[in-house]
Formats: C-alpha cells, sequence, structure tokens
C-alpha cells in the first residue's frame, strides 16, 4: 500500500478525496477549531471544505465580489455625477441663465464673430463711401449734362415730364 493510500484510510478520506494544505496564523485555526466544535463538525477539514463551497456559490451569485463591489461603486459614482451635472444644466436652463463653463472657448467664438463684423463693416465703409463719392461726383457733373437729357437747371417745370 502506498503512503497515500494508508493516511486516506487512517484519517477517514473517502478513496476519491485527496488533501489540500493551506498556511494561516495561529489565531485564525484556533478560531475555526472553536467555530468547527460550535457547529457540531467531526474535523476542521471537513468545515473549512463547507465554508469554501459556500463562499464559491456566494461568489458564483455576485456576492463576496469585493473587486466587482468597487468598480460597480465607482461605476453608480460617476453615474450620479453625470446626473447632478445633467440636473445643473436643467436647473440653468430653466432659471434662463447660462453658466459660461469654458472661458477659452467663448473667447474664440467671440473673436470670431468680431473678426466676421469688422469685415462686414469694412465692406459696407467702402459701399458707402463709394455711393458718396458716385453722389458727389453726380452733383459736380448734373449741370452739365442734365440739360443734354432734357431737364433744366433753373428748376422751373413744364407741363408734362420735362424741365424746361
Amino acid at each position: 500500500m502506498s503512503d497515500e493510500k494508508t493516511r486516506k484510510q487512517t484519517s477517514g478520506l473517502a478513496a476519491d478525496s485527496t488533501v489540500a494544505q493551506i498556511g494561516c496564523k495561529e489565531p485564525d485555526k484556533q478560531e475555526w477549531d472553536q467555530e468547527t466544535e460550535e457547529k457540531g463538525y467531526r474535523s476542521t477539514s471537513k468545515y473549512l471544505y463547507e465554508l469554501v463551497q459556500e463562499a464559491r456559490a456566494y461568489r458564483q451569485q455576485g456576492y463576496l465580489a469585493h473587486h466587482r463591489s468597487e468598480e460597480k461603486i465607482a461605476e453608480l459614482k460617476a453615474r450620479i455625477k453625470d446626473l447632478e451635472t445633467q440636473l445643473e444644466r436643467e436647473q440653468n436652463r430653466e432659471s434662463n441663465t447660462t453658466e459660461l463653463a469654458d472661458i477659452g472657448f467663448l473667447e474664440k467664438i467671440l473673436r470670431q464673430t468680431t473678426r466676421h463684423f469688422q469685415k462686414s463693416w469694412e465692406r459696407l465703409s467702402k459701399a458707402a463711401s463709394w455711393i458718396i463719392s458716385y453722389e458727389n461726383r453726380l452733383r459736380m457733373n448734373a449741370p452739365t449734362w442734365l440739360p443734354t437729357i432734357g431737364y433744366s437747371t433753373s428748376g422751373a417745370r413744364a407741363g408734362g415730364l420735362r424741365w424746361r
């Protein structure tokens, strides 16, 4: 007989089982031994085996997953922050006030708008100066060419459409 088979027979282990050793602190081992006695188990191994199986079942159901819980907490905190931001925007919209979060963006828009208005003003000024200069040329030349097209510069009006 092998040592393994002998140990199984003397320790009361079933033929299809094996030994798994764990290292722990002495106070933990004493606590497990005490719980084993209180719960009425024959051995600490049996008690720990059932605890491990129970913990596996909890983990499969989503319990005892501390790392998942921390991820979920972080996810929920981010969601709360998003909802608070959304609520704040809605409240600002309802009160007809606008909160400027990005001053740089606002400055860029204002610069572009100002440039647009400056260019438009320059074009309008050029057009206005052209019109004024054209009007001045017409006034200066009107006495010369008005009589040639049938208008009198004296201002006396004859019957009909023509000036005398």
